[in-house]
């Protein structure tokens, strides 16, 4: 079953991947940022499709959408940063 805690530990664990692959370590983002982000990410898109009866909350989907989720997440964030 999807737990909250697996949510989180994936989100946590692509949003630190995020930090350590980027190509340029800027100031301001700090690996705490990007973890908070990769949890906020998979929690947001693994609760949304469960909402939307995309996937059932024990689904493969679901973990899937946790790690999509935060690699989105962290990528929009990158996004804003660089247009602002």
């Amino acid at each position: 079953m999807t737990t909250f805690l697996g949510v989180v530990a994936i989100g946590f664990a692509f949003g630190l991947l995020g930090h350590l692959l980027a190509p340029v370590q800027r100031p301001g983002r700090s690996w705490f940022l990007s973890a908070l982000l990769g949890i906020c990410g998979a929690l947001l898109a693994t609760y949304a499709g469960v909402a939307a009866r995309l996937f059932d909350p024990g689904d493969w989907l679901a973990w899937i959408a946790a790690a999509a989720g935060a690699v989105v997440a962290l990528a929009l964030y990158e996004l804003l940063r660089q247009r602002g």
